[in-house]
């Protein structure tokens, strides 16, 4: 007879915890949560395991770059660009994804097949692009924009609010 669980708790991102309530055996449940059945891993990785710092191949060696330090990401077919500050980049022989896949989620945000961009160095945010620290111009796709729009706090948005009319039969 296999064990049961009756609630799993499983961290999600920033620290915050969510509690699943499951009825399923112990292999299930593992196997889910180790994505070994094809569908997207349940647990990611909190905001602490992300690394502060990357290193970069350059030349014969790897130069140490802060994350903090990068603007955005920008795809070139099988290499990805990475732009800093002081208008410092790299260009490195990986697809953009695999970056993206060692960066904290909460600080890089997609928004275009070709860009990831560094929350931290928005200056402006328009509704299809936004312009970066060192005034560099980068367009939201319109798959994206709905998505990066809720990640922004928005005041003095001019949205009204229409009155409901009563429906009257």
């Amino acid at each position: 007879m296999k064990n049961h669980y009756s609630t799993v708790i499983i961290e999600g991102l920033d620290s915050q915890v969510t509690i699943l309530h499951l009825a399923a055996d112990t292999d299930t449940i593992i196997d889910a949560l180790n994505n070994r059945n094809g569908n997207y891993p349940l647990a990611h990785k909190s905001k602490l395991e992300y690394q502060e710092t990357i290193f970069v191949l350059k030349d014969c060696g790897y130069k140490r770059v802060s994350t903090n330090d990068i603007i955005y990401l920008e795809a070139q077919r099988n290499y990805c660009n990475i732009h800093l500050v002081r208008g410092n980049s790299y260009t490195v022989s990986v697809p953009m994804n695999e970056v993206y896949d060692d960066l904290n989620p909460c600080q890089f945000k997609r928004i275009h097949r070709s860009y990831i961009i560094n929350m931290s160095h928005i200056d402006t945010y328009y509704g299809n692009m936004v312009v970066m620290t060192e005034n560099v111009r980068i367009p939201i796709s319109r798959d994206y924009k709905e998505i990066i729009a809720n990640d922004f706090i928005r005041i003095g948005s001019r949205k009204r609010v229409k009155d409901k009319k009563e429906v009257r039969i």
